[in-house]
């Protein structure tokens, strides 16, 4: 059964959700990012780079919904 849930982030359509667990191993908020947090996680497969955009961390509905599930 394919769920989808085992595709790599370059099989999947642009602007799809995905979901990401790890350790964070590096975090940069360089000023010029107008409030975009850049993030690495890391676990036992290797690193992925996550892109936190301002308006994520500021929209109640939408960060309630992304980080519930953690």
């Amino acid at each position: 059964v394919d769920d989808g849930l085992r595709a790599g982030p370059c099989e999947r359509p642009h602007g799809a959700r995905v979901r990401a667990a790890g350790l964070v191993t590096v975090r940069q908020q360089p000023q010029t990012a107008r409030g975009t947090i850049f993030v690495t996680l890391e676990d036992e497969t290797g690193p992925v780079n996550v892109i936190v955009w301002k308006s994520l961390r500021e929209d109640d509905a939408q960060r309630t919904s992304c980080c519930a599930r953690a």
